[in-house]
């Protein structure tokens, strides 16, 4: 009896541990791979606002990072003011950032402007695209890699088109810690600063 209620309290422990703490989702691109052009964005923010363009193409030759979201919350914010403040530091570099939120919604394009307005992003593009079935957002080369379907962000990081890192995190994995990894990310692929 007493093993069985022992045995009973170790398989709660364990089914409680396990859904608290899901693995995370591994990285979707492997470093080095080279992102192409496959599609055009609707430019939500700046100059080509309301305008279709590929963001591959617009950050192409320059440190940058793309991010995908699916739904826009605190915790994207939080990433976006980070990593408009350090691509500010990659000003010579002309470091650039591009945010897509998957949809196209016309309550969605709004909510993307009132945030712009709002965090006043100085080195960030919004966009929006629809969501695709293949999940391909762009292209890679030597083969085609799809945004984790699980994902509710996906970071990549790359300079000149070649993957440098990428990061997916499911709904509410998005803490202040992984957003300050990201923007060392980020910030790695500028050159040491002088002192």
């Amino acid at each position: 009896m007493i093993r069985r209620l022992l045995a009973s309290v170790c398989c709660l422990s364990l089914l409680a541990s396990g859904a608290a703490a899901e693995d995370p989702l591994p990285a979707p691109f492997p470093d080095g791979v080279s992102l192409g052009h496959r599609l055009c964005e609707t430019i939500v923010n700046g100059p080509g606002a309301g305008k279709q363009r590929s963001l591959i193409c617009d950050l192409a030759g320059r440190p940058a990072a793309l991010i995908y979201v699916r739904d826009l919350d605190p915790a994207v914010e939080k990433l976006l003011k980070k990593l408009d403040a350090n691509a500010q530091w990659g000003k010579e570099q002309k470091m650039g950032l591009a945010c897509v939120l998957l949809s196209m919604k016309d309550d969605d394009k709004k909510k993307l402007e009132d945030l712009d307005a709002r965090l006043k992003l100085q080195r960030t593009t919004l966009a929006m695209h629809g969501p695709l079935d293949d999940g391909i957002y762009f292209g890679t080369n030597p083969r085609g890699h799809r945004l984790p379907a699980d994902a509710a962000v996906t970071v990549v990081v790359f300079q000149k088109l070649k993957v440098q890192s990428s990061f997916a995190f499911r709904k509410g994995e998005l803490t202040d810690e992984k957003i300050t990894i990201l923007g060392n990310a980020l910030t790695r692929l500028l050159p040491a600063m002088k002192i």
